[in-house]
């Protein structure tokens, strides 16, 4: 029998374990035995707690809805106009996936391709999710044309509104390596040189994928989103 008073900390051992365990594997297709092993207990009392994967997946979406997804939703409510919004929106979002203990992957993403038939409720859990996200963002979006802040048709909104929804989710699995630093080199041949915590890579960039932060000249975002899973890739090889 579980020990007493020990259930609510193997409980939160057991739902991190979920999140860290789905974010690594890129999908839902985890068992339980995985995440109870990563968790430290034994599978056996995965299911004494939450009666199946399913239940243990739903209390992981609480969790990660009011842990790594409060900060963008927060921020898309409380600022004065729609670009504002946004700005801070996406802002959060980066600074929460870059935090040392955040898992990797949003599990409201990697569930999307997922389709295993005992997996089908939590997909459906998290699709509703991701409309409800959908609509938060078309909300403030409304609400800035409306109060005259933004000069958008409405009968765009839908599609402005997806977009942002899909760079918000872009960013979540993006997963960056904060062990490592990365450097490029503006050269027209292609190379790389990879220690311990740096890796120099040599490409070729045009002045658009340029953009200096605090003085340091770095690649944009949408550059160093393309160009990172492919170095992560080559550094395992």
């Amino acid at each position: 029998m579980p020990k007493v008073g020990m259930e609510p900390v193997r409980r939160k051992a057991l739902v991190d374990a979920a999140l860290r365990v789905i974010g690594d594997h890129g999908s839902l297709t985890v068992t339980m035995s995985e995440i109870a092993r990563q968790a430290g207990v034994s599978p056996a009392l995965a299911h004494h707690y939450f009666g199946s994967k399913e239940g243990l997946f739903r209390e992981a979406v609480a969790l990660n809805a009011a842990t790594q997804g409060l900060p963008p939703r927060l921020a898309l409510r409380e600022q004065p106009t729609a670009y504002a919004a946004i700005d801070a929106m996406l802002r959060a979002v980066a600074d929460t996936i870059t935090l040392p203990d955040s898992p990797r992957g949003c599990m409201l993403v990697l569930a999307a391709p997922t389709g295993a038939i005992e997996n089908h409720a939590v997909r459906e859990l998290l699709a509703g999710a991701r409309r409800a996200q959908f609509s938060e963002i078309r909300d403030r979006l409304t609400k800035g044309v409306t109060d005259g802040d933004l000069d958008v048709a409405l009968e765009k909104l839908d599609g402005v509104a997806r977009y942002y929804t899909t760079v918000m989710h872009g960013l979540s699995v993006w997963g960056p390596p904060l062990d490592v630093v990365q450097v490029t080199r503006n050269r027209s041949r292609s190379g790389a040189r990879r220690g311990t915590r740096v890796h120099a890579h040599s490409a070729p960039l045009s002045e658009d994928e340029i953009v200096v932060v605090d003085g340091v000249a770095c690649t944009c975002l949408a550059r160093t989103v393309v160009d990172l899973p492919g170095r992560r890739r080559s550094s395992r090889r």
